[in-house]
Parts: C-alpha cells; sequence; structure tokens
C-alpha cells in the first residue's frame, strides 16, 4: 500500500478546526501515539536511504511500521506496510536483539478528522508544536500525483497554501 500525505504546520489550531466544520469535517477519535524509529547502519542505514522503521504503541494497540522511500518530490507519500504484534516490549527486545537501536521517539496527541476517502489530522508533537497531516491510500504509484494534488487543494480550501508543505518527518525534526 501507498500512504499519500502531505504536511503543515499549524499557527492557528482553534481557526483550522472551525475551518474543518465549515466543510463538515467531523472529529472521529483522538488518539495517543508514542512512536520509537530504529536503525542499524551496519545493515540499512534508514536515514541515509529515506526510510524508516517504527514501532507505534497508539492506545492500546502496537503496530510495527515499515516506510519505503518518498516517491516524489512534493509530498511524504511513500510505501508502507504495517502489521499488529501484541507486545510493545517484546518486538522492541526483538529489534534490539537483532542490532536495530532506537533513534528517535515521537509522542503526539493526533484528532482524527476522516472526510471522504481522507483522513484529516491535527497533531500535537512534544517538542515541535502543531501540524495537519491529509493522508489517503492508494495501491498504485500512478495515482500519488492525483492524491497529492486532492489533498493539496483540501489545505488551500482550508487556509493553507502549497508553500506552507512540510516533507521532513518529525523524527527529521526532532533530531536536527
Amino acid at each position: 500500500m501507498i500512504e499519500v500525505e502531505i504536511k503543515a504546520r499549524l499557527k492557528n489550531v482553534s481557526h483550522f478546526k472551525e475551518m474543518l466544520a465549515e466543510i463538515g469535517a467531523k472529529l472521529s477519535r483522538i488518539e495517543e501515539h508514542v512512536d520509537v524509529y530504529y536503525n542499524n547502519p551496519d545493515l540499512r542505514n534508514f536515514k541515509a536511504s529515506d526510510e524508516a522503521l517504527r514501532l507505534r504503541q497508539v492506545n492500546n494497540l502496537v503496530i510495527l511500521t515499515y516506510k519505503g522511500k518518498k516517491i516524489d518530490s512534493i509530498s511524504k507519500s511513500r510505501e508502507e506496510i504495517e502489521c499488529t504484534v501484541s507486545s510493545f516490549e517484546d518486538m522492541d527486545a526483538i529489534l534490539k536483539s537483532l542490532g536495530f537501536l532506537p533513534t528517535g521517539r515521537v509522542i503526539k496527541r493526533r484528532h482524527i478528522y476522516p472526510l471522504e476517502e481522507l483522513t484529516i489530522s491535527i497533531d500535537e508533537v512534544e517538542n515541535l508544536g502543531s501540524f495537519v497531516e491529509v493522508e489517503l491510500s492508494s495501491d498504485h504509484e500512478n495515482e500519488v500525483e492525483s492524491g497529492v494534488m486532492r489533498a493539496i487543494r483540501l489545505l488551500e480550501e482550508l487556509g493553507l497554501s502549497k508553500n506552507d508543505l512540510i516533507r521532513r518527518s518529525y523524527l527529521e525534526m526532532i533530531t536536527e
């Protein structure tokens, strides 16, 4: 599966939430995320290859995620493979036993607003601030461009511009 994703910093979260309400987007849930990223430079340096290996605790669910390289020059769109695991601690121990070491931790509170095939998330990221992400899933790489343009049009409708987009991940911003 390909995750089509764009992100921008939010300066006025309250105003942005009002704009979401105006277009009919309703808050569906709030999630607490603790993301730990891993790397093994001797095996494969994910920072150099623009990939990511993440273990996420989201509420009571644990998800292991591989993120491939970004596939366009505008968005954060990339292949994403996920699976649930039964224990954060056990998966962490397995990864460390295989030589993968934690390289960063991202903690955020995510407010999720579904709108048609899009998911709009307002993230309050510890030590970084507030952001909006617009995501949709695609099975084919040739659909990425149209998905990105749809997401950008939505952000423009909500008062942001293409110039507001950020391609860096939260991990990149935290560890710089």
